[in-house]
């Protein structure tokens, strides 16, 4: 009995510190917002946020150099800049916590990226229409693509065909 107790608080307070943690480090996953503007609006909402809109290539993963004790960038090999500053490369800041997208190596994406202070960051609100996809049970739906093709349209000009639709969320 005394080990089903300690089992119950055990998974109490790892439950209570994942949910304390998603909530210090400022990203969780938003409950889906059934008044959320046309999917339309949500798109040009993003391109005005942006301050840069690029076709690239990712030539290099991020992650954390412990040694160096610090956040080693994701590298985006620029071959079309719609807004922004004419660079042929972004270096992509993934701070810790941040609701940022992720990505896979040599994958070709089309990015509205955020700027602070010099620093680039592709952020899930930009890229990602709201509501967010889930399960079909809850009554979420999957707006990643009609999003993109949206996107697409109000730049005025179409991705190539191995560019990717959806960049990976969280």
């Amino acid at each position: 009995m005394l080990k089903m107790a300690f089992k119950r608080t055990k998974s109490f307070f790892l439950a209570v510190s994942a949910s304390s943690a998603s909530a210090v480090l400022g990203c969780s996953l938003p409950s889906p917002d059934y008044k959320a503007p046309p999917i339309i609006e949500q798109a040009r909402q993003g391109i005005l946020q942006a301050d840069a809109i690029v076709d690239g290539k990712i030539v290099r993963l991020g992650g954390y150099d412990y040694r160096a004790k610090k956040p080693i960038p994701v590298i985006l090999k620029v071959s079309k800049v719609f807004k922004g500053p004419r660079l042929s490369s972004f270096s992509l800041r993934i701070p810790a916590g941040g609701c940022e997208i992720s990505f896979h190596r040599k994958e070709k994406v089309r990015l509205l990226l955020s700027e602070a202070n010099g620093s680039w960051a592709a952020i899930e609100h930009l890229n990602l229409p709201y509501p967010i996809f889930g399960e079909a049970s809850e009554g979420r739906i999957d707006y990643r693509l009609p999003y993109a093709r949206a996107l697409d349209e109000q730049i005025g000009f179409p991705r190539s065909l191995d560019t990717a639709f959806t960049p990976a969320g969280q």
